[in-house]
């Protein structure tokens, strides 16, 4: 089977936070809603060529896998 394939490396940068709505207590803490936000950017300091069955081609499609991004989450923590 013949493929096409690239090789990169990503890093990503970024930062978030976590809060705790307590719902009620349990034995050794709280228990409750947990919200977060997490946002940072990605990006891809190094990448390889466009190989096809180990042979380097040329014109291969442009893929750039940069970028910023958010996450909102939500849910139950249990802390005992």
């Amino acid at each position: 089977m013949a493929r096409m394939y690239a090789a990169t490396a990503l890093v990503n940068v970024g930062a978030g936070m976590e809060y705790l709505i307590p719902v009620f207590r349990v034995w050794r803490g709280n228990a409750g809603i947990l919200l977060g936000l997490r946002a940072g950017y990605i990006f891809s300091p190094v990448s390889s060529n466009w190989r096809f069955d180990n042979a380097s081609i040329a014109g291969g499609p442009d893929l750039d896998m940069s970028g910023a991004y958010a996450r909102a989450r939500i849910g139950v923590e249990l802390d005992f």
